[in-house]
């Protein structure tokens, strides 16, 4: 037994409907307290195909009571056909299949139509999928209307009563043809595009409604093409009209579309059209607010108050709204305040719309929020742990890949080993190859914090982009920093400690007497597992030394100020002065781990205090210790007369 919901959803049809033909005997039911049952048989019966193919074809284009979407006409006409050809009757079978192809396609007004979609047009295909090959195909294919179809509903104009089979017909006509044509049929198309309006809102029934508000929108649009003010008025007045029932039975939802198309053409609307315009968006925002509980929509009818040409003409109403949306999303980010992360993001969009508007005391207190905000974002963000098995003999594998005898020579294998350094390249690959198996991870933005404070938005969207292969280098990059720990551990076993690794860097070029005393103590730091404080120390002498660096090869080391002072460069530059010595995925490697916010970004977040005590570790210490042994590398050598020059 089935109940109404679920023979609504096998059969197609609206519960209204479906009381509609218990009422009137079509389909039988028992009724189990205050409740319909339908049994499978009936069902079934109600299912069955009738054999009259004249009968389908009527019921298909001059009832509307069974057809909640238009292609659903369009199966029904699908019917009558196969049974006409049955039959051996070709030519009407060929007739009806136009019928059926005309009402197969998507009919969506501009105002709904998404960016994919505009190129197709009014009428649309309603599935588009990819070939092996990488071709588009629609089904079905606009391609397929031409002059013969084009003609043929022109005929069918005159042979069908029902509004809304006719004002398709019309519309057909009207969006393929030129001249006295296009003119007369879009005319008619608009007024039965109104009469079909007030055939779908007289059946009652809530699934409705979008359908006869895409009708108004499509009236509307075919007079503003047109440009014909009879054609026009009549459509806008109707619109007016409508939109007041629409606020007046708390339905606004409906309203926005039309408040929006009727917007886009001010010059074209009557005076009173006009006059009652705010009014219905303003009644449409109270609902939201004060009944709805819903601040998003509100906002969306307080956007429209923009377009109105008394607003746009005025700074100050332009501030009163704008001072509407800041009070929306201050009691959004309130209703939503046990989650730190979703208040911030409603707080950030009222500081962004306070702007010029809330002064600074305001300003100040939202963004200390925002901080306390996300603060409370950061502690409900627990993290996921995951325990993963590496066999003793791959480790052994691995090192023994990477060190050989010579402690030195080691050293360097670490330092400029193929595989060693993350490849930008392999990252871009494997970017491609997720987000063609898991597209979902890239549609959605990401928001990174940092004490507080949000340091970095990653957009989201369907497109590849440089911040998502960045974003997926960092993920290896931090993968490396637990394979390093692999070898220094193995190299502790052979004797490697502070001291001799300070003495193996210090006989290189790049560490320079006046920082050196420094990072020996940062070694000794390392070598005590005092993760913290290695990071600290090392992370500003790595900058330093770069700057004493870019002196030895001739690059700037200090930058002027506008007053004339002077300062030295920031790490950012330094870094950038040895771009051309380092290969792509070295250079990239430096900036993820010590600047860029894309990665680990170790310099601001130790210079700044930013780094917590607690999340210091081996795997950014290990990774800060392979970057000085890749320093060591660089050598210097001399260019054109003793101008200086690196090679790594």
């Amino acid at each position: 037994m089935y109940t109404l919901k679920q023979a609504s959803e096998k059969l197609g049809i609206s519960i209204v409907t479906l009381r509609r033909y218990i009422k009137q005997g079509k389909l039988k039911a028992q009724r189990v307290g205050k409740e319909y049952r339908i049994a499978e048989e009936d069902l079934q019966a109600l299912l069955t195909t009738p054999s009259n193919p004249d009968e389908l074809i009527t019921r298909a284009l001059e009832t509307n009571e069974d057809y909640r979407w238009m292609f659903q006409r369009a199966d029904v006409l699908f019917a009558a056909e196969k049974i006409l050809r049955e039959r051996g009757d070709v030519d009407r079978a060929d007739e009806i299949a136009k019928d059926a192809l005309i009402f197969s396609y998507t009919l969506k007004p501009k105002a709904r139509r998404a960016s994919s979609e505009v190129k197709w047009g009014r009428f649309a295909p309603r599935m588009t999928f990819k070939t092996e090959d990488g071709g588009e195909v629609a089904r079905p294919d606009p391609a397929w209307i031409n002059a013969d179809l084009v003609a043929y509903a022109k005929k069918r104009v005159s042979e069908v009563n029902n509004s809304v089979s006719k004002a398709v017909y019309c519309d057909m006509v009207f969006e393929f043809s030129k001249g006295a044509d296009k003119a007369n049929f879009g005319k008619q198309a608009a007024k039965e595009y109104l009469l079909a309006t007030g055939a779908e809102l007289a059946l009652n029934d809530d699934d409705r409604i979008l359908t006869a508000q895409g009708y108004i929108l499509r009236a509307l649009e075919i007079g503003f093409t047109l440009n014909d003010s009879s054609t026009i008025t009549t459509a806008i007045n109707y619109a007016s009209t409508k939109m007041q029932e629409f606020v007046a039975a708390d339905r606004p939802r409906i309203v926005h579309e039309l408040a929006e198309e009727l917007l886009s053409h001010t010059n074209k609307l009557p005076a009173a059209v006009l006059a009652k315009l705010p009014g219905f968006i303003n009644d449409a925002t109270d609902y939201y607010i004060n009944q709805a509980k819903n601040e998003y929509l509100a906002r969306s009818f307080m956007e429209l108050k923009l377009q109105l040409p008394a607003v746009k003409s005025s700074t100050n109403e332009q501030k009163k709204v704008k001072r509407e949306m800041f009070d929306s999303y201050l009691r959004e980010a309130d209703t939503k305040a046990n989650s730190g992360l979703v208040a911030a993001h409603f707080l950030a969009e009222a500081l962004k719309v306070g702007s010029g508007v809330i002064n600074a005391d305001e300003s100040e207190q939202l963004r200390h929020l925002i901080e306390q905000a996300n603060l409370q974002g950061q502690d409900e963000m627990k993290s996921v742990s995951f325990d993963f098995t590496i066999k003793n003999e791959d480790i052994k594998r691995y090192i023994d890949s990477v060190l050989v005898e010579d402690m030195d020579k080691s050293f360097a294998r670490i330092a400029l080993m193929r595989g060693m350094i993350p490849s930008l390249e392999r990252a871009r690959e494997m970017t491609e190859e997720m987000a063609e198996k898991y597209p979902m991870q890239h549609i959605f933005g990401k928001t990174t914090l940092q004490d507080g404070r949000v340091v970095r938005i990653s957009p989201g969207g369907l497109e590849l982009t440089e911040d998502h292969v960045l974003n997926r280098l960092s993920e290896d990059i931090s993968f490396q920093g637990m394979s390093l720990g692999f070898l220094f551990d193995e190299l502790k076993r052979r004797g490697m400690d502070a001291q001799t690794l300070a003495a193996y860097l210090s006989r290189h070029d790049f560490f320079d007497n006046e920082a050196f005393p420094a990072v020996s103590e940062a070694l000794s730091l390392y070598f005590e597992d005092k993760h913290y404080s290695f990071i600290t120390t090392i992370v500003p002498q790595i900058e330093q030394l770069l700057r004493i660096a870019s002196r030895k090869i001739g690059k700037a080391a200090m930058r002027s100020r506008d007053n004339g002072e002077q300062r030295v460069i920031y790490l950012t530059e330094a870094l950038a002065n040895f771009k051309d010595v380092m290969s792509p995925d070295m250079y990239q490697y430096f900036c993820l781990i010590l600047w860029d916010k894309r990665g680990l970004d170790l310099r601001d977040s130790a210079a700044h205090g930013l780094l917590e005590y607690s999340s210091a570790n081996r795997q950014q210490a290990n990774l800060l210790l392979h970057l000085l042994l890749i320093l060591a590398m660089i050598e210097y050598k001399e260019i054109n007369r003793g101008n200086g020059g690196a090679k790594p």
